[in-house]
This record gives structure tokens, C-alpha cells and sequence, in this order.
């Protein structure tokens, strides 16, 4: 394997790990950031939920107090409000919010988590007409992160690649009069005539180069003290 090939798959392995390491810390921070943001939405729902039924000397309806209650929750972008009257059966529910975008199905799955369910307990006045359940809906979040997470990874994979970009062609530009400098040591063991190779590149390399070309001038030098020497000897 050439050497500008092995650093070049060095280099990619290191930015393909860079890219793992970056991909499961923003998936941790979104997840983290969702449920945070569930656990808060339970709380503040919860809150308001008993508020509404608290004075229960006010509910001289109970029925239409508790679907009011229900109705309180259109439009939420976290919670939906059931009223559950048996297992499976839904009497009432609440709108969510629409998410102002459409975000995959296996991107809400996967950082939305489970749904949550809370079962509030409403005083005496409203047994019988059901349970009162906070359920967590997480679109309206994940919506939010789809972008942040899209341009974060982005703009990794952006800077990966120009990165690649970059190192290609400084490798290129560095390592091309290695090609010249093979060639001519090749000429060198068959005796050819050997050419001086360009002086350029990393300090590193310039200074080899810089030493084929003085042990190409010492040869030339030697080829010329042997022509005299053999027309002195004739």
C-alpha cells in the first residue's frame, strides 16, 4: 500500500470515528433533552389538572367540568388529556398540536422514546365518570430537534470531507517528487543518465531531495574524473 493511501485511510478512520463519537453525543444529548422536556410537561399538566378541579363546591356539573378540563388541553404540544371510562375505551381526548414539520417516523421512535402515562386522582365528586390520564406526546419536540440534529451532523460530515479534501491534496502536492525520486534511484542502480528531482514539499522530504541531488552532482563528477582518466590512460 502507498504511503499516501495508508495516511489517507488513517485519516478516514479517524474522521469516521469522529463522526460516531458525534452522531451518539447528540443522540444523548435529544434523547436527554426530550424526556427532560416530558418530565416537565407532566409536572406543569398535573398542576394544572388539579387546579381546575380543586374547588370542588364549584362543581355542581361534574360531567361537563371534567370534559372542559379535557377540552383545557387542545393545542398542547406535549400532553393529550384522555378520559378513560374502561380498559381500551377512550371517552374523551384532547388535541395535540400539529408539528409544524413532518419528521420521519424512525427518527419520532427513535428519539421520542415510550409514551407516558399519568393517572391523576380527581376528587369523590367526579367517580364514576371515568379515569383522568395525562398521556406524553413527543413529536412536537423531536420536530424541533430534526433540525438541529440534521445540521449538526451535517455540518460534521461537511467538515470531514473538506478535511479529506485538504489533507488529499497536501499529500499529493508533498509526496509527487517521491514518484521522480524513485525513478531516478532506479536510474541510478542501472547506470542511466540521473536528473536532479524538484526541491520542494515539507522540510522533511525537501531535505532528502536536496541529498539526491548533491549525490547526483558527486556522481557527475566522478563520471567526469573517469572520462579524463581514461583519456589518460589512452
Amino acid at each position: 500500500m502507498k504511503l499516501k493511501t495508508q495516511l489517507l485511510f488513517a485519516i478516514s478512520t479517524l474522521m469516521l470515528l469522529v463522526l460516531m463519537l458525534g452522531a451518539v453525543a447528540t443522540y444523548l444529548r435529544a434523547v436527554s433533552k426530550v424526556s427532560a422536556e416530558m418530565r416537565a410537561a407532566i409536572e406543569v399538566g398535573s398542576r394544572i389538572a388539579r387546579n381546575a378541579v380543586d374547588d370542588v363546591e364549584e362543581a355542581s356539573d361534574p360531567k361537563r367540568r371534567i370534559e372542559l378540563l379535557v377540552a383545557d388541553f387542545n393545542g398542547d404540544r406535549h400532553l393529550r388529556a384522555l378520559l378513560v371510562t374502561g380498559p381500551g375505551r377512550v371517552a374523551m381526548a384532547s388535541e395535540l398540536a400539529v408539528p409544524d414539520e413532518d419528521v420521519p417516523r424512525w427518527f419520532v421512535k427513535l428519539f421520542g422514546g415510550e409514551a407516558r402515562n399519568v393517572h391523576l386522582k380527581l376528587p369523590k365528586v367526579f367517580e364514576g365518570l371515568g379515569d383522568f390520564v395525562l398521556q406524553t406526546d413527543s413529536r412536537n419536540e423531536v420536530a424541533e430537534l430534526w433540525n438541529e440534529v440534521v445540521v449538526t451532523l451535517a455540518l460534521l460530515v461537511t467538515f470531514c470531507v473538506l478535511s479529506l479534501v485538504v489533507v488529499h491534496m497536501t499529500l499529493e502536492r508533498a509526496l509527487q517528487p517521491l514518484g521522480r525520486l524513485s525513478l531516478a534511484l532506479s536510474k541510478v542502480g542501472s547506470m542511466a543518465s540521473v536528473e536532479h528531482v524538484d526541491e520542494i514539499g515539507p522540510s522533511e522530504l525537501s531535505a532528502v531531495y536536496k541529498g539526491f541531488n548533491r549525490m547526483v552532482d558527486r556522481l557527475h563528477q566522478v563520471e567526469q574524473q573517469d572520462g579524463r582518466l581514461n583519456a589518460h590512460l589512452a
